[in-house]
């Protein structure tokens, strides 16, 4: 299913920020945790999608079919290159969301994972620190 163009507006002022980048997002069920499926999924969509995420198909439907002008703003916490635990993607409710306890088995049952969630929830709060000053300073901006 395509997913409806956000405002165009909002689009050029946001993509014209320091810092971001436009793009297309390919909407997936589960995370993409190994380089080889982040490179299909290149390879299938290309040129390269500047990202894979869960949610945002959902919430610009949900938008456009009301009639409500949208931007999604996603910042990119692991790249294609990266490899994430595999079964990080088992540890998703059924919600999107992500079982703490699940991942913490997991971590217990592949403890050369550590490092790498380490890592990655270094790499997820810097990243939301910078989406939300990025996302205030459009706000501020009035967009």
């Amino acid at each position: 299913e395509v997913t409806p163009w956000p405002d165009a507006v909002r689009v050029v002022f946001a993509a014209a920020k320091p810092g971001a980048r436009q793009g297309t997002l390919v909407s997936v069920e589960a995370p993409v945790v190994s380089s080889a499926e982040k490179a299909s999924l290149a390879e299938r969509y290309g040129p390269p999608p500047a990202a894979v995420d869960m949610e945002s198909s959902a919430w610009a439907r949900v938008a456009a079919a009301s009639g409500i002008p949208y931007l999604i703003v996603r910042i990119v916490t692991d790249t294609a290159e990266d490899e994430l635990p595999g079964y990080l993607s088992r540890c998703m409710t059924y919600e999107g969301g992500i079982r703490r306890s699940s991942v913490a088995f997991g971590a217990l049952a592949h403890p050369r994972s550590i490092p790498t969630l380490l890592r990655l929830r270094r790499q997820v709060s810097d990243c939301a620190d910078r989406v939300a000053s990025f996302v205030a300073s459009l706000i501020a901006e009035g967009i």
